[in-house]
């Protein structure tokens, strides 16, 4: 297991059916506007570097290739993230509907 996936696996919530109906609706709740609020700061951060590498002082710097190296590593890990807040708001959905308290 690489190191990626043992940090996808620790974000994940576990025992939705042992959860208050309280717990299951913030989990819910939280971690949907989490993945709306990473969504939103991962556009605006592709936006800017688009334009920031199209600018010559930037460029001729070299400094361009480095940051999205790095934003590029950020991202491998943003995307195990959202889909693990995706998976608890599910998880806490389906618990909750099963309950009848959707």
């Amino acid at each position: 297991m690489c190191a990626i996936d043992n940090f996808r696996d620790s974000l994940k919530a576990q025992n939705f059916y042992s959860k208050t109906t309280e717990e299951l609706q913030s989990i819910s709740t939280t971690q949907r506007e989490a993945v709306d609020a990473l969504l939103g700061g991962l556009s605006a951060t592709a936006n800017l570097a688009f334009f920031a590498t199209d600018h010559e002082d930037y460029k001729e710097n070299g400094d361009a290739n480095n940051d999205l190296k790095k934003l590029s590593y950020c991202m491998m890990f943003t995307a195990e993230i959202l889909h693990c807040l995706l998976h608890n708001s599910e998880h806490a959905e389906l618990a909750l509907r099963q309950r009848g308290k959707s």
